[in-house]
């Protein structure tokens, strides 16, 4: 998660191991069989019935995520790794132009703004098959 700010940027680091809790078997013979007839309750607008055969036969047999009880159960929740923090002199609270874009073909987001008559432009973008996280800092003038 990239966070997009000027003086100071904050990125939320993922692992797709990190999760509270222990191993548990997540499988569910049932979710298959009950599928199409969640479809159609769906497609009937029968929306509180298909959420609670979704409920009984898509997730885990296990107690799984807990809903929202994720550190008292056997497998827990999704846990961020932490955050990197990176901050810069020269920024000023003076911003003007501030742009964020997100290109999800590329996995790049990218910040641009303006301070003390500098313009600065920031590009994060992930790569899963080198597993690198890369942040590039560019500004029109070195010194800032």
């Amino acid at each position: 998660m990239v966070f997009g700010g000027t003086a100071s940027e904050r990125l939320q680091l993922n692992e797709d191991s990190v999760w509270s809790g222990g191993p548990e078997d997540a499988n569910n013979p049932a979710a298959l069989a009950a599928l199409p007839e969640i479809r159609r309750l769906l497609q009937a607008g029968k929306y509180e019935e298909a959420d609670r055969l979704a409920s009984r036969t898509l997730i885990c047999r296990g107690a799984g995520s807990g809903s929202g009880n994720g550190s008292h159960v056997p497998y827990g929740s999704y846990e961020t790794l932490g955050d990197l923090r990176l901050d810069f002199d020269g920024v000023t609270t003076n911003v003007t132009d501030y742009r964020r874009e997100l290109d999800l073909d590329t996995a790049t987001a990218i910040t641009r703004f303006t301070s003390g008559g500098s313009a600065f432009t920031r590009r994060v973008f992930a790569s899963h098959p080198d597993q690198v996280l890369v942040v590039e800092l560019e500004c029109d003038h070195p010194e800032n």
